[in-house]
């Protein structure tokens, strides 16, 4: 039997799905990130690209959930750049409320610089949203399997706003490929995977 096994975190498609009220939708084209506000999530660099994204989209909107130790840096960054008007720190957000965030957007965006295997990208995925994330591994091997989204080159402020409006124009053709992702990834079937493996260990003759 092989000794190294993948088997991916799951999400739950009976919460994160389609059909949810854009209860949240304040701008066109509308971008979402949710996460702990650390430096490793780099969220700045999402900020600034708004900077430029809004020459070309004067009513683009960037929501911003969750908390952490860079809030308040985060929350100077928008009011220095000028930007109050299209990006919004919203703070922590229950779960009944964070699969209406997720609808209210167009793409869900992450500059992530190191992660394992976040869940709000395939969160998003399951609520229909393409994906557009910084070329950390993680990231590459998550949306070149789903083909949910885009990669952009990490750090490169020209090339997010690039990714990010590309994957705008294109959603409708991600569309699909994410929920199917998602759906293929629900915790039933994870779940599955993780008790078949366990039963061909036990059963394994080298078990023992």
């Amino acid at each position: 039997m092989d000794k190294i096994h993948v088997i991916y975190n799951g999400v739950p498609t009976s919460l994160f799905k389609l059909g949810f009220e854009e209860k949240f939708r304040k701008g066109e084209p509308q971008f979402l990130f949710v996460g702990n506000l650390y430096e490793h999530k780099n969220v700045e660099e999402l900020i600034v690209a708004m900077k430029e994204l809004v020459k070309v989209y004067p009513r683009a909107y960037l929501q911003i959930v969750g908390y952490g130790r860079m809030y308040e840096a985060l929350k100077r960054s928008i009011t220095e750049l000028k930007l109050e008007d299209h990006v919004e720190l919203v703070g922590r957000v229950s779960g009944a409320e964070l699969p209406y965030r997720y609808a209210s957007c167009d793409v869900y965006v992450t500059a992530s610089q190191y992660e394992v295997f976040t869940l709000p990208p395939l969160e998003a995925m399951a609520c229909g949203k393409p994906v557009v994330a910084s070329s950390i591994p993680p990231h590459v091997e998550l949306l070149v399997k789903s083909n949910a989204g885009a990669i952009y080159v990490a750090g490169n402020i020209e090339d997010l706003c690039k990714k990010m409006i590309e994957t705008y124009k294109e959603s409708e053709s991600y569309r699909a490929n994410a929920v199917h992702f998602a759906k293929e990834h629900d915790w039933f079937f994870v779940a599955n995977k993780v008790l078949t493996l366990y039963n061909k260990i036990y059963a394994s003759p080298f078990s023992a």
